[in-house]
């Protein structure tokens, strides 16, 4: 895997969105250039496997420990301790 190819597709990515006039929300703990470049990188490298990108990239703090592969909160994180 090389980090030159991931480091510039992320640069390409947000300067794309940022041409397009792309906002993220407010809300939002993980940037649209982030989400992206995970799937490119999968595309590119782990045939799909957005998990296995996750597990790669998280560690070395290039996208937000909080991303997920379905985008959503880890169940353990959400669930209600009442019942």
């Amino acid at each position: 895997m090389n980090a030159t190819y991931i480091v510039t597709s992320y640069v390409v990515i947000d300067d794309i969105l940022e041409l397009i006039g792309h906002t993220d929300d407010a809300r939002a703990r993980v940037s649209s250039a982030e989400i992206v470049t995970v799937a490119i990188v999968a595309a590119k490298y782990f045939q799909n496997h957005h998990e296995r990108v996750l597990c790669l990239l998280q560690p070395t703090t290039w996208v937000a420990a909080s991303a997920t592969p379905s985008g959503r909160p880890h169940r353990s994180t959400t669930r209600s301790t009442s019942r």
